[in-house]
Order: structure tokens, then sequence, then C-alpha cells
């Protein structure tokens, strides 16, 4: 690894004895997808996804922090994962942008249920969490291309866009079976970086293991504090895990 981070000609060629050295572990990984029936990706071409991952792994390696093959494997899956994941999006944006949108779209819809009336772009930001640059470019995709949008003129014919395309809300079988494969690692690696009640507070902001997100007062309620001290410990673990090398990828 010293080899490696120093660069050169000899840096390259040790990073390929590296990347042979670890076919073995890349192939064990994507042949666990493949066997998936709804995985429409080639065997070959897993294996071409998850060797960008080792490659990803090599380079952000700290050899204090653990077995290479540990964190192979995180990336190696991770690339993967988001290969399954486009492949399978009918409208092609990038894998971060979908999580936000449909984040925001679940948020919206809670807070018009709560509110009785449709929430402001403020009270969005508040409960998502998200920054206001990321806020405003969701809002302008609407306009690109609209879901909503009428296909026909007719007005006995109401059916839109989003009527003749799958869900994006909806997980594709593609990524029921990622998810399936990938959260007890995903998991495992929050519980490495953040603290026991950090890691309760993302789960229940974020609805990992549950059915919906929690708002900041149902959060409070769980853990006995109150709502603003649910955002502070939420705004201290989103700030861990996006500086933790371990996790870089999710908010890329």
């Amino acid at each position: 690894m010293t080899l490696i981070a120093a660069g050169g000609e000899a840096a390259q060629k040790a990073r390929e004895r590296f990347v042979t050295a670890n076919q073995g572990l890349v192939w064990s990984i994507a042949r666990k997808y493949a066997h998936a029936d709804s995985i429409t990706i080639s065997l070959e071409d897993l294996v071409q996804e998850g060797n960008v991952g080792l490659l990803r792994a090599i380079t952000t390696f700290d050899p204090d922090r653990g077995r290479f093959s540990t964190h192979a494997t995180w990336w190696i899956k991770q690339a993967i994962r988001r290969a399954c994941e486009e492949k399978s999006r009918t409208i092609r944006l990038p894998s971060h942008v979908h999580q936000h949108l449909y984040r925001v779209q679940r948020v919206r819809e809670r807070l018009a249920v709560e509110l009785e009336q449709e929430p402001t772009p403020e009270q969005l930001l508040d409960e998502t969490q998200i920054s206001a640059t990321q806020f405003a470019t969701l809002q302008q995709l609407p306009a690109t291309l609209s879901l909503e949008q009428q296909l026909f003129a007719d007005e006995q014919d109401d059916r839109s866009i989003g009527d003749l395309l799958a869900d994006v809300s909806t997980p594709s079988p593609e990524e029921v079976v990622v998810e399936a494969v990938f959260a007890d690692d995903v998991h495992c690696i929050l519980a490495e970086v953040l603290s026991p009640r950090e890691l309760r507070v993302i789960e229940l902001r974020f609805g990992m293991g549950m059915d919906e997100e929690q708002t900041l007062a149902q959060a409070g309620r769980e853990l006995a504090v109150t709502r603003e001290r649910v955002r502070q410990i939420e705004k201290r673990a989103i700030q861990k895990l996006r500086t933790s090398p371990r996790v870089s990828g999710l908010w890329k």
C-alpha cells in the first residue's frame, strides 16, 4: 500500500497486482448478484463494475482501520449496486438524486396531511435536512419532465406520463434484491462510525428498517429528548458520515 501511495510506474504495477490478487473476491460478490432472477446484467459486466469498486477501494484504504478485504467488499458491492440501480431506472438520473427526490416527496405528502395544506419550501427543508442548493436543484427537475403532465388533450383521458412509467418511488425487483444483500453491510459500517444514539436517530429519520421516516417530534418521543436535540444529533451524525471514508460513497 505504501508503494501504491507513492505513485509512478511502480505504483501502477503494484495496483495491477493488487487487482489480480483480489479477483476471487470480486467474482464471489458478483456471482451473488448474478444468481438473482431479477438481475439482468451479465456476470461479466457485474465483475467489471466490481473491479471499478475494487480500484476505488485500493485508493481509499487505510491499513490502520482494518483489513483490506472488509474495506474492498464495501466498495465492490457499492459499485455493483449502483450499476444495478442505473440499469433498472426508466428515467436516467444519478442514484443520489432519486434518493433525494423520493425523500422530499414522502416528506411533502406527510406534511400535507399533518398541516392540512401544501408545505412551504422552508418546512420541507427543515424536515428533509438536505441543503438549500440540493433542494433548489430538485425543484427544477419537474420543469424538464413532469410525471403529472397529461398525455392527451382529451379531458376524458386524464392519463399522465407517470402512469406509463414505473413509479420512481417504488423499488424495482433489482433494487429489492440488491438492498437485501447490501442492507446488513450498510448497517454494520454505520455502526462503526456512529454512536448507538446517533445510529438510532439516523434509522428513525431515514426510515431504515421501517415503513417511513419519523419526524423530529416522533424521534424525540422515542428517545425521550426534545425535537431540537434530535436535530442536533442528526446533524452531527450526518457530518460524521459525510467525512468518513467508509461511507463516503453514500453521499456522492
